[in-house]
């Protein structure tokens, strides 16, 4: 793999596998699938590539090691690994890469890990909570929640509501720093106030509203994000 100026790159956004455990409606992954479905005449120009195969592989600790040394890397301030179309702590060595990354080139650094919550136990989002506080909160999981128990599966299928809330509290009352994003579709905007709350009663730092810029259901997708005074507004999924 061959970066261009990576000594100038101060944010890096990174997917280290593509497992993912949830089946969210609007996800990037929906649409491979249906192209690896295609015959070569039906296929319409893909977002991604046609030849991508799904949950088969993940970056290791010594493939990060390997691509990002401490002696080119030296100006990152900032990782995201993103979960644009994977779910970043199903990668086994994910604690490790965290870690590498934190202390590349002797600098602190800001590390966001985006996810749906649903996968691995409740002793492995109490070890990343630890390390969070270790790394003195400079790492913050992000948690793709949509709604509640009633709600949240709509989009996140396949995410369990009780597993999910076991591993977010394992994960802050081990000391961990978590953010709450919450995407506003037609069935779940009713529910901001109330979820908001929610996220401030189970110890979430930061709770922001997005628009996804993947909707393509009309019938769910909303014109224009109305935030009650004071709420946090990000524009687009990460």
């Amino acid at each position: 793999m061959i970066w261009a100026n990576e000594g100038n790159i101060g944010r890096l956004q990174l997917e280290i596998t593509n497992y993912c455990n949830a089946f969210c409606s609007q996800c990037e992954r929906n649409y491979i699938i249906e192209l690896q479905n295609e015959t070569s005449e039906e296929r319409r120009k893909p977002t991604l590539d046609y030849d991508i195969e799904l949950n088969n592989s993940y970056l290791s600790i010594s493939d990060i090691k390997k691509t990002f040394l401490p002696d080119r890397w030296t100006h990152l301030d900032e990782i995201v690994l993103c979960g644009n179309v994977d779910e970043p702590v199903i990668n086994p060595d994910v604690i490790e890469i965290i870690k590498y990354f934190y202390h590349l080139d002797n600098k602190e650094k800001d590390i966001w890990v985006h996810v749906n919550g649903g996968s691995r136990s409740e002793s492995f989002w109490s070890e990343l909570g630890e390390l969070s506080k270790e790394l003195n909160n400079r790492l913050t999981v992000v948690f793709g929640i949509d709604g509640d128990e009633e709600t949240n599966h709509l989009y996140r299928r396949n995410v369990d509501w009780k597993t999910l809330q076991k591993n977010w509290r394992a994960y802050i009352s081990s000391g961990g720093r978590a953010a709450w994003q919450f995407i506003v579709f037609k069935w779940n905007q009713h529910q901001i106030d109330d979820i908001k709350k929610l996220s401030e009663s189970e110890g979430f730092e930061r709770f922001g509203i997005i628009k996804s810029f993947r909707n393509k259901d009309a019938d769910n997708e909303i014109d224009e994000i109305v935030l009650p005074k004071g709420y946090e507004r990000i524009d687009r999924t990460t």
